[in-house]
């Protein structure tokens, strides 16, 4: 006896990430993952594509759904078990989520199926930077209260100023165990000195200390800081205060990203206003700002914008080696504009996203290939945000979570 053939045209047969995504919405991530099971078992009667799975795992963790984000990729993996690409994007949305060892097992996979892949080698770079900056960091928890005289009445809170190789600053004071301190600043006449410092939880909040008559009083937040305030930066004369914040612009709808900035009122500063779009400004003596393109005024990268009768003209892109082969980010500007210090991660770096690089200027206004500060001032894990003090001695940047500082000497071996 024969029997007709019962097959599935490509009409009758249905999309199983569409049908994943229903359920997910409707009845959760679990009963998702069952029926993904049924689908399995008898894949004759869906349509499974790869890169819609991806595009769906994507979605969901730009709502900041992880978890479905995750089941969906991981769903991917069963169905394509051969494909490089869909370890390599589990791999990203697990470091997204906070998984770090299951990203690492993932982008290793990944570089089983496919060695090239570039994504997965810059991943684990980072991966393993941030777990040795964690390894690091200090082991000095803050030791005062928050605005309590310290007794320490000289210049950089006491610190022996170091040589050619990076020192941590003011352990226990300034950089303490358990919190993230970058980007700091100090006042012209070294008496006032803003750093950002996040906390476990991921928030950010400018703190400040000054040195008063009885000795620098111990850090607190800022007068004028609001949550998410980060990255502050004091012009070389001392008469204006940038930062990079998310608050509500002149006329929004809602808070963005953006530069604002503070002007010097006697011993205070005025209340803030929103500057420009960008991050991490950085001043020259002219008034003229070099920032971050977050915002594609320009194609990316560090980007200057010159400063005539008090308004900022069109952004320019910074040439050579500033932003070749890969976009610097947290322009530090020397204020006679000789030297940029930024960071960023490049294949001459030594892991981690990222490492100090210096590039100089030229009398025609062009900018030398980037040179990278070298295994004494990076490492590993991330250094970023480096500044220059006042008097131009010393490099302070971040490294382990916590604040380092180099003597300027050391650029003279990367010139």
């Amino acid at each position: 006896m024969l029997f007709p053939f019962l097959g599935f045209s490509q009409e009758d047969k249905q999309n199983a990430s569409t049908l994943i995504e229903e359920i997910i919405n409707e009845q959760g991530v679990e009963e998702a993952q069952n029926k993904f099971e049924e689908i399995l078992s008898d894949s004759c009667q869906f349509i499974l594509v790869e890169s819609e799975f991806n595009a769906l795992g994507y979605s969901y963790i730009r709502q900041r759904k992880s978890e479905e984000a995750v089941a969906v990729l991981k769903m991917n993996a069963r169905a394509f078990p051969g494909s490089w690409n869909v370890y390599d994007s589990l791999g990203e949305i697990l470091t997204w989520s906070g998984s770090m060892d299951a990203a690492i097992e993932n982008f290793e996979k990944s570089l089983e199926l496919n060695p090239a892949n570039e994504n997965a080698k810059k991943n684990l770079s980072q991966i393993y930077g941030t777990k040795s900056d964690h390894k690091n960091e200090t082991s000095m928890v803050f030791q005062y209260h928050h605005g309590e005289s310290t007794g320490i009445n000289t210049s950089y809170f006491g610190e022996e100023p170091p040589g050619l190789t990076p020192e941590l600053f003011a352990p226990g004071l300034i950089s303490t165990h358990g919190q993230f301190e970058f980007a700091c600043t100090f006042s012209p006449d070294g008496k006032e000195f803003y750093f950002t410092r996040r906390n476990d939880r991921g928030n950010n909040i400018i703190i400040v200390s000054r040195w008063e008559e009885e000795g620098w009083m111990a850090p607190d937040t800022a007068a004028f800081a609001y949550p998410g305030d980060h990255e502050p930066h004091i012009t070389p004369d001392g008469k204006k205060l940038y930062f990079g914040t998310t608050r509500m612009m002149p006329g929004a709808d809602r808070p963005a990203y953006g530069i604002w900035v503070m002007n010097r009122n006697g011993s205070t500063w005025s209340s803030p206003e929103y500057c420009t779009d960008g991050m991490y400004a950085s001043a020259t003596q002219d008034g003229s700002l070099y920032l971050t393109d977050i915002e594609g005024l320009t194609e990316g990268g560090i980007i200057k914008l010159v400063q005539k009768h008090g308004v900022f003209e069109k952004p320019v892109r910074l040439e050579s080696g500033v932003n070749y082969p890969t976009d610097g980010i947290h322009p530090f500007i020397d204020p006679g504009e000789r030297f940029l210090l930024f960071d960023c991660q490049r294949m001459d770096g030594f892991g981690g996203e990222g490492d100090i690089y210096v590039s100089y200027r030229d009398n025609n206004g062009n900018w030398s290939d980037a040179l990278n500060l070298g295994a004494e001032v990076n490492g590993p894990g991330v250094e970023f945000c480096a500044s220059v003090s006042p008097d131009g001695k010393y490099i302070f940047y971040t490294k382990n979570r916590d604040i380092y500082w180099v003597s300027t000497e050391i650029l003279k071996a990367h010139k």
